[in-house]
């Protein structure tokens, strides 16, 4: 017996309004609380299927009407309502056509003590399929999103062989659906990390999930894809692990920008490295000064005392010795001024040979000739002087760069000329060195 009264919106359609009212009564009989309504005409039936029938129970003969007609009305209006036949008098044949057009079951009129348990097993039945169709659209739904994804959404057998391969899949690794379906997901995996599959399928077996998991993969193309993935276990109805799902978004983008964020980070700290350089030439710089200045001073006193005795050229190689160091200190201290530009008129061959001078040094250790090619007509620039100095440093360094690994002769070749009639000057650094 049914423990609490079930409202039910009935349709009846049936001729005799006492056989209605039987029926009626052995609802109540049965728990449920029906709202009726008797119909014997087709117009009069199909106005009420307009009000939703929860139930609709239709005897088979009518005058004009009759049981399987009603059927076919109210399955071409694509309504699933729970359809009983309760008839006075139908053949097994007339009742087997009913259940097989769609009726859920079929009394007779005299034996209706079933009529309580059929109309749940119709109700129940309408629920299991309600419910199975909810879950047919929500998995159209997800497979929906699943297709429409730009992650490439991947599930494999225990071994890899790939058993699903979406459209972003297909996007990011260039791979169709017949390509890669029965093929192993190994083959995404570039030869230095071979072994990650067989790592992640092994912590996959214990039930464990892996949460973005970054990596490369490679394309159909040969391109190399910065990958995030996540990774879990396919279970089936005994809980039992038959498959792996990954979830994989391309990171390529973001790794890029990270490399490019990191170059800039490296480029300031190496900035900051210079600056405190700078300050530490020019306080070097200003401490070479003081003995410098005593050295020349002493050092013209004593072209002065000497005359041209013997002495005189020795003297002259420490004079030129001495304005070559202190040429040097000058430079530096013009490198490590942090002032803003300032532009005023300068020969570039002067600002290119005080760079040569700079370099002298290094270039010798590494046996690197430097021949200079300054054109006489050279006219003044407008130009901010450290800057300019800076600029053929940097160039100079960079052919020196190339040349020291290579054999001997190694030579750097600095010219500088000038156009009148375009008002240009030119500066031009070649290099043996490869390239």
């Amino acid at each position: 017996m049914r423990t609490e009264a079930t409202p039910l919106r009935v349709l009846i359609l049936e001729d005799n309004p006492d056989h209605a009212e039987l029926i009626v009564h052995q609802l109540r009989r049965a728990g449920f609380i029906p709202e009726w309504r008797r119909v014997e005409t087709e117009q009069d039936y199909l106005k009420s299927l307009d009000a939703a029938p929860s139930l609709i129970l239709a005897d088979y003969h009518l005058p004009r009407f009759n049981a399987l007609h009603a059927l076919d009305l109210t399955r071409a209006r694509g309504l699933e309502t729970p359809f009983i036949v309760v008839s006075g008098l139908i053949t097994e044949e007339a009742a087997a056509e009913c259940l097989k057009r769609g009726a859920n079951d079929y009394l007779l009129k005299d034996r209706l003590a079933r009529l309580g348990q059929a109309i749940t097993n119709a109700l129940e039945k309408q629920q299991v399929q309600a419910n199975l169709r909810r879950a047919e659209e929500v998995q159209a739904e997800l497979a929906a999103i699943v297709e429409s994804s730009d992650d490439a959404i991947v599930s494999t057998e225990l071994d890899g062989t790939i058993v699903s391969w979406n459209r972003g899949a297909e996007r990011m690794y260039g791979y169709s659906v017949a390509e890669m379906i029965g093929r192993n997901i190994s083959v995404l995996t570039p030869a230095e990390r071979a072994d990650e599959i067989q790592r992640n399928i092994g912590k996959l077996k214990t039930g464990a999930r892996i949460d973005h998991f970054e990596t490369v993969r490679v394309r159909k193309d040969g391109q190399r894809v910065d990958i995030s993935i996540t990774i879990f276990p396919l279970k089936d109805a005994a809980a039992v692990i038959t498959g792996m799902g990954a979830i994989t978004r391309d990171i390529t983008g973001k790794k890029r920008a990270e490399k490019l964020l990191q170059e800039q980070r490296e480029a300031l700290m190496q900035a900051e490295k210079l600056a405190a350089m700078g300050s530490l030439l020019a306080g070097v710089a200003h401490e070479l000064n003081n003995p410098l200045a005593i050295v020349s001073a002493h050092l013209y006193l004593l072209q002065q005392s000497v005359g041209g005795g013997p002495l005189a050229e020795r003297v002259k190689k420490i004079i030129d010795a001495t304005e070559r160091c202190a040429q040097l200190v000058r430079t530096c201290t013009a490198l490590a001024r942090q002032d803003p530009p300032e532009r005023r008129p300068v020969k570039l061959d002067q600002i290119a040979q005080e760079a040569v001078r700079l370099l002298t040094y290094q270039l010798q250790v590494d046996s690197v000739e430097v021949t200079t090619d300054l054109a006489d007509d050279l006219t003044f620039l407008w130009a901010d002087t450290n800057q300019l100095h800076q600029v053929i440093i940097n160039v100079l360094s960079n052919a020196h760069q190339a040349v020291r690994e290579c054999p001997l002769p190694r030579r750097i070749r600095l010219t500088i000329r000038f156009d009148p009639s375009r008002s240009r000057v030119t500066l031009e650094v070649a290099d043996n060195g490869p390239g």
